[in-house]
């Protein structure tokens, strides 16, 4: 299963290192600032990175996704309706 990471604090680390543990793929990281995204990428060895999740979506190459971030944060990341269309954890 490929899943995507929305976020990348603390508890995207946390989820992050849980899935690559259980031998699952991290495919991409959702994050709005550019060099925060490069940085976990870098770190948990994940190709790609978007700044929206429409981005994401319209790529492909994701079947669930964890958004790990306040609630607050969610519109973010995201260009108009939150329309993912996959599975998803909010934590």
């Amino acid at each position: 299963m490929k899943i995507a990471i929305a976020g990348v604090g603390f508890i995207a680390n946390f989820h992050a290192k849980s899935i690559k543990k259980n031998d699952g793929e991290i495919s991409a990281v959702v994050e709005k600032f550019a060099n925060k995204a490069e940085k976990f990428a870098k770190q948990h060895q994940i190709n790609r990175h978007y700044r929206t999740v429409d981005e994401m979506v319209q790529a492909g190459k994701v079947d669930a996704m964890i958004f790990a971030m306040f609630t607050k944060l969610w519109k973010d990341l995201d260009d108009g309706g939150l329309d993912i269309q996959h599975p998803a954890i909010f934590q």
